[in-house]
């Protein structure tokens, strides 16, 4: 839902921590995607954090849809460099995993 409400691209997404979002001025930024690094590791296991495709930050407007959502994921403690959507061991949602959620959502 997130990626349709939001428009994101999936590495992106992948790699929004909460200080991404700023809830006050209902707005997130998007300066940093996740990547897979097949020069660590020849089957993409690897992630890195890399700039966007565009090499540009940019904002996106937290609407309605996307604020309902986004406090319903948002765990009590959550601290600022803690990915939004995390996979299910606490680190970096798995590539397969998330194609195979979003052939499912689709």
């Amino acid at each position: 839902r997130f990626l349709l409400i939001s428009a994101m691209r999936p590495g992106e997404a992948i790699g929004l921590r909460w200080k991404d979002v700023n809830f006050q001025l209902r707005e997130i930024r998007v300066s940093e995607a996740m990547a897979r690094n097949l020069a660590q590791s020849p089957h993409a296991s690897r992630k890195v954090r890399k700039s966007t495709k565009t090499n540009e930050i940019r904002t996106l407007p937290l609407n309605k849809n996307l604020l309902s959502l986004l406090l319903g994921v948002r765990p009590s403690q959550a601290k600022p460099d803690d990915l939004i959507f995390p996979g299910s061991r606490g680190g970096v949602l798995c590539w397969g995993t998330f194609r195979e959620t979003w052939v499912t959502v689709l």
